[in-house]
Parts: C-alpha cells; sequence; structure tokens
C-alpha cells in the first residue's frame, strides 16, 4: 500500500480514490462503445445512416438504394421511403444543385418540377461517397423513373449549380456537372 504525506489528510485520500474510479469508468465506457461499433461493422456490415449510437455514419459507406418519393420538399430535398424490410424513410438532399428556398423566387417552380418527375415515382438514389450527411440528408443523385433528377433540374435552369462543391463531390467532373458549370 502507498502511504501518503502526514500533510495528506484521509478526506484527500478518499477524494483520489474516487477520482480514479470515474476515470477507470470513463476508460470502460469508450471501449464498450468502440467494441460494440467495431462488433456492428462487422455482422450489420457498413449502413446507411445512422449507427447504434445515433451517430452519423460515413457516406463513402453509402450503397445505392431504391425506394418511393414520399414527399418533395424543395426543388434539392426530398423524401423517400426505402424498399426493403426496413421501410425506413430518408431525406436526401440533390448533390451539387442550389435551388431557391422557400419565399424565393423560383421555389414553387422548382418545387413543382421535382414533384412532377418524382413524387410516387420509383427512385434509385446514387449517394456521394465522398461527402458525409448534410443536416441529416444524405447527399446524392437522384433517378426517378431512370432520370437523372439533379440534372434536369439543373438544365432546364430551375436552379444553380453548387459550385462551392465541386472539387468535393464524386460526381463534380459528371458530364451532367460539367455543363452546368463544375
Amino acid at each position: 500500500m502507498v502511504s501518503l504525506s502526514p500533510h495528506v489528510s484521509k478526506t484527500t485520500s478518499y477524494q483520489i480514490g474516487q477520482i480514479a474510479k470515474s476515470c477507470l469508468c470513463i476508460v470502460v465506457l469508450v471501449m464498450s462503445i468502440t467494441f460494440f461499433s467495431i462488433i456492428q461493422s462487422v455482422i450489420v456490415g457498413p449502413t446507411r445512416g445512422y449507427n447504434f449510437l445515433g451517430l452519423d455514419v460515413s457516406a463513402s459507406q453509402f450503397t445505392n438504394f431504391t425506394g418511393t418519393i414520399a414527399k418533395v420538399i424543395d426543388g434539392d430535398t426530398v423524401d423517400i421511403s426505402t424498399t426493403g424490410d426496413d421501410g425506413a424513410t430518408e431525406r436526401i438532399r440533390l448533390v451539387l444543385v442550389d435551388a431557391p428556398e422557400y419565399l424565393q423566387p423560383g421555389y414553387l417552380e422548382a418545387k413543382n418540377f421535382v414533384t412532377d418527375i418524382c413524387l410516387g415515382k420509383n427512385t434509385q438514389v446514387d449517394p456521394d461517397d465522398k461527402q458525409d450527411r448534410s443536416y441529416g440528408r444524405i447527399v446524392a443523385v437522384l433517378y426517378c423513373n431512370g432520370t437523372n433528377v439533379n440534372a434536369d433540374i439543373l438544365d432546364n435552369d430551375l436552379a444553380s449549380i453548387y459550385e462551392s462543391y465541386c472539387a468535393v463531390s464524386e460526381f463534380g467532373n459528371s458530364d451532367w456537372a460539367k455543363r452546368n458549370g463544375c
């Protein structure tokens, strides 16, 4: 046993013990979280969305998926009901597309354009492997009944290219992105 200086009281010794116990608990907690994250990725594999802790999963782990557009938020954001056992709803942000926001000129035209092409339609989502979620949304190219919605809304001048992401996005060098200013 370690002997303490006669100047160290029993209360201080008790406090040191409590601090040591607290530190040990924190170390065990961090190790447990790391262990369960590793186990999840081994058993479940890469996931779309959030891991068991509710933390963002890197977009590079996203895989293409399909579903049906349940709601059009605006010209660059939609909700999709995914196909499969989980039937989850994911919010999708059209990569490299900057459409007018609510109350801005062109908002309704852009929203109606996406609604006409996508609402209730079969949809394929191709997430951008180089970008993480943006405000909880998967950043992706959207194909409604085979139509590249990102390209169409830009080609029809209902949105502009999000130039600051051209160098970041895996789609920055695609023909449709270059054609529209990337």
